[in-house]
């Protein structure tokens, strides 16, 4: 297994630090923690909250999207592409608009984000 911790400069006062794992029979893994001075910026995660236990069972996943900068992030979209072995059936968010859903698509305009706002996608799909 190995790990690595990186950290990337970018514009506006933002600190990007990324942590990759990987074992030798992972896949890779990833983390970011951005840091933000006097800008936007958003952290995502995602999970499976319901893991299928035979096949054509559903999946759900759940998406969380924080603005943790000191301004408001605008413009924001989340989309979701499936896996292979993945369609999805159905989609809710609790802040903005789903403007797509296909079996392999998800997108949601979640818009304008001031800072600490919090919106969560829930994607659910079926195994196939």
């Amino acid at each position: 297994m190995s790990v690595r911790i990186t950290d990337f400069a970018f514009p506006q006062g933002i600190i990007n630090d990324i942590a990759l794992a990987q074992g030798n029979n992972t896949p890779l893994a990833f983390a970011q923690a951005p840091i933000a001075i006097n800008s936007s910026a958003l952290v995502m995660s995602k999970a499976i909250l319901h893991l299928p236990q035979i096949m054509f069972d559903s999946i759900i996943y759940g998406i969380v999207v924080q603005n943790i900068g000191t301004n408001i992030a605008t413009g924001v979209i989340v989309e979701d592409n499936a896996v292979s072995h993945v369609s999805f059936t159905n989609a809710t968010t609790t802040t903005g608009t789903i403007v797509a859903l296909t079996p392999s698509i998800v997108r949601v305009v979640v818009g304008d984000m001031v800072p600490g706002q919090i919106a969560t996608v829930y994607v659910v799909g079926t195994i196939a």
